[in-house]
């Protein structure tokens, strides 16, 4: 969870007049998300509209751009996707010293509870919207460059390892990484080491790619006041086989979930070995992510401690995450079998 930054918010209301033509009356910092800094801006009128400012290096800039083109695009098709707003010379962005401005719908709700995801009719609609979002591939008239092709980030992990060495310098927080990680090292890299072996029997067979958000967790999507559900936050979309979105929703009341999205997506024949992968490299990507902000030191270091409780969290997800695949891989044996 990102902190707020030093950033003037009478600087950040001119950008909007100048880009936009609004003019703020309030600019509210939200903590959410990990590669943009995130406001609440409302206008003169009274209107309310999400900004999202991007960090300096999170994300590439083709990323950027090919998000705010799918959420105009989506939400045109009739999606719940916040469509982005127009600058008044019709861009989907404008420029704050060097950082990308984009001004969103404001969707008046909340994100989504692991409680809340298994509430049978939250879950039912989280089903259909993903099975939305798959089906709307064919029509999309976006140049889609990203698509998944299964790399394990490993230079990451071991660029990390080699800074927590013993004998290394260490102190404050890169001394309590080092507590935290040193001693996990060999389940990293047995970990590292089974999803290299899981992508490589993925890239063997041919799959089915679709679009997919790629980061469908409960803060991502937004329950409105009217309980519509809304996806949020598209920088990690990707082409890519279904079960990268649908192995967030792996665990008790998967099978639930599949009922409601196989009924509308028509998909039927899933890869529990995908489900592992996507699971095992999404937890170990973001704890290399966070571990690698806290060993830089350039972070205030409000915000370098909360990389560092990512990084425990990650650590602390492995046996969840290990019971959610045997879970899922039992479940589709026996809707195989049943088929």
């Amino acid at each position: 969870m990102l902190v707020e930054p030093d950033l003037d918010h009478a600087a950040l209301a001119a950008a909007l007049q100048r880009g936009y033509g609004l003019t703020a009356s309030v600019v509210r910092f939200v903590p959410a998300g990990e590669t943009a800094w995130c406001y609440q801006v409302t206008d003169e009128r009274g209107g309310r509209w999400f900004l999202k400012l991007g960090r300096p290096g999170a994300i590439e800039g083709a990323r950027a751009e090919l998000a705010l083109q799918l959420c105009h695009a989506l939400a045109d098709l009739g999606l719940p996707v916040p469509g982005p707003r127009s600058t008044q010379s019709g861009e989907l962005w404008c420029w704050l010293d060097g950082l990308r401005v984009a001004v969103f719908e404001f969707i008046d709700g909340q994100p989504l509870s692991d409680q809340d995801l298994h509430l049978p009719e939250v879950a039912r609609q989280a089903a259909r919207l993903v099975a939305a979002v798959h089906a709307a591939t064919p029509a999309l008239e976006v140049p889609f460059p990203f698509v998944e092709t299964f790399e394990v980030w490993a230079e990451g992990l071991h660029r990390c390892l080699a800074e927590l060495q013993p004998g290394a310098s260490a102190g404050g927080l890169r001394g309590e990484a080092r507590a935290v990680v040193w001693p996990q090292r060999g389940t990293l890299l047995a970990m590292q080491e089974r999803l290299g072996a899981l992508a490589a029997a993925a890239r063997s067979r041919p799959t089915e790619r679709v679009l997919c958000h790629g980061d469908l967790i409960g803060d991502n999507l937004l329950a409105d006041r009217g309980g519509r559900l809304w996806a949020v936050d598209w920088d990690g979309a990707v082409l890519a086989p279904r079960e990268r979105d649908l192995a967030l929703f792996a665990g008790p009341g998967f099978e639930r979930f599949l009922d409601d999205y196989q009924a509308d997506s028509g998909a039927q024949d899933l890869d529990p070995d995908l489900v592992a992968f996507f699971l095992l490299r999404r937890n170990l990507d973001d704890l290399v992510d966070w571990l690698g902000a806290v060993l830089t030191g350039d972070q205030p270091n409000e915000q370098a401690r909360a990389d560092l409780e990512g990084v425990r969290w990650c650590l602390s997800r492995w046996g969840a995450l290990e019971a959610r695949i045997e879970h899922t891989r039992l479940l589709l044996a026996r809707r195989q079998r049943s088929h």
